[in-house]
């Protein structure tokens, strides 16, 4: 049985969520890969890193009716060709917190991008970053 939560007690929740994300050793990264994700958290094996953009700080002010959207994510360097799939959010330390969907605009992934072709030496823009209680 799925547990219902209150509006409030969901925007308190992803704020807690977002603050581990960003540690003393600093923000959070998405580091961009193709090929197929690993099972929860498990070590990255033969996926190609294709890009790793740095998180801006937590903000609650992005945190709304049981959503909380990233923004303000720079673009970053592409460092090989192929299709970026899926991201691995870690936080300042560099622990995993989360691999998520990669999509295109309209798609019900949690990482839009503009496109998820990438070349070597291109970057790879991301529109939103959402996280959804």
């Amino acid at each position: 049985m799925a547990i219902a939560l209150s509006t409030p007690v969901k925007d308190v929740m992803l704020m807690a969520f977002a603050n581990k994300i960003a540690t003393q050793d600093g923000n959070g990264k998405l580091i961009f890969y193709g090929d197929s994700r690993p099972t929860g958290g498990a070590a990255i094996a033969n996926q190609i890193k294709y890009a790793e953009a740095s998180l801006p700080p937590p903000n609650p002010q992005n945190i709304m009716d049981g959503v909380y959207t990233v923004i303000g994510i720079p673009s970053t360097l592409v460092l090989a060709n192929g299709k970026t799939t899926w991201v691995r959010l870690v936080n300042g330390s560099g622990e995993w917190i989360t691999d998520l969907n990669v999509g295109l605009s309209g798609s019900d992934a949690e990482v839009i991008v503009t496109d998820q072709d990438v070349l070597q030496g291109g970057s790879i823009i991301v529109h939103s970053l959402t996280f959804r209680l």
